[in-house]
């Protein structure tokens, strides 16, 4: 079996690749051999297919709606229950923003409304 070339990997993964078993070496080869002889079509395909790897969020937590507005998630729990901040929902116990939302009240903030 043809062993997977240096070019094949990328540099962030090269050392990732030197500490795999053998076995996972094999397996890497056999897919890398895969998709390297694969038509064009059933590559595209499978991307299609593919889902992202951080698909957008509609919706956020409240400690990520405070990491964006770079703000401890405590104050954006006393701007919500103020009714100062951006307008949450719930879902179960869990309170989210909107993104959309996030970004109107601070659309607001900005032009002083």
């Amino acid at each position: 079996m043809r062993s997977v070339s240096n070019r094949a990997i990328a540099p962030q993964n090269e050392e990732r690749y030197l500490r795999m078993s053998d076995a996972h070496r094999r397996q890497l080869a056999k897919v890398v051999s895969a998709v390297a002889t694969a038509p064009a079509s059933a590559v595209a395909r499978f991307e299609e297919t593919v889902e992202p790897a951080n698909p957008p969020t509609l919706a956020l937590t409240i400690a990520d709606a405070a990491y964006l507005l770079s703000i401890s998630p405590s104050r954006l729990y006393r701007l919500l229950d103020e009714d100062a901040g951006p307008r949450a929902i719930r879902i179960g116990a869990r309170r989210l923003i909107r993104r959309r939302d996030l970004e109107a009240w601070l659309d607001a903030l900005e032009t002083g409304s």
